[in-house]
């Protein structure tokens, strides 16, 4: 999995499989930087929430 980190002002950008990795790289290069991170190949880069299942009482 990697993940794209992107300086929206500048449009510079940093790829890394840690995307604090990626980011940090990049605030290093630009320390008032307005980021905006996506994973590369999948709609969003973490799952927010959980399944619930109901088992019926026997």
């Amino acid at each position: 999995m990697q993940n794209i980190v992107l300086d929206i002002e500048t449009g510079d950008y940093e790829i890394d499989a840690e995307d604090l990795e990626a980011t940090m790289r990049l605030l290093s290069k630009h320390p008032k930087a307005v980021t905006y991170g996506l994973r590369i190949g999948y709609p969003a880069a973490y799952g927010i929430g959980f399944n619930f299942t109901v088992t019926p009482l026997a």
